[in-house]
């Protein structure tokens, strides 16, 4: 048989190698907020971040918007499963290789 119709199809199904892959790989990263206290009385502050980003990362962003925060050499706490983790004093927080949750 001859015709516009010819091949060899199996199914109604697209093959995974037929759909764009642009549709799959956006190439959009989700971001979170990290909420910076700066004391027990004021409302946090907060920018937005890659979520999955490194403390050392998000340590940098937080300093280029608000420099106080290296600096003082703050403080610097995480909050992980429900409790705060202590990672030091800023300039040793952001030497850490850790992955945030």
């Amino acid at each position: 048989m001859d015709g516009i119709y010819q091949g060899k199809a199996r199914g109604n199904a697209p093959a995974i190698v037929d759909v764009d892959s642009t549709v799959h790989d956006s190439g959009l990263q989700e971001r979170g907020h990290v909420l910076l206290y700066v004391d027990d009385e004021t409302t946090p502050l907060s920018i937005q971040h890659d979520v999955g980003s490194g403390l050392q990362s998000v340590l940098q962003s937080l300093a280029k918007v608000y420099s106080p925060i290296k600096h003082g050499n703050s403080q610097i706490c995480v909050r992980e499963e429900g409790s705060w983790s202590m990672k030091g004093h800023f300039h040793n927080a952001v030497k850490l290789a850790e992955n945030l949750p």
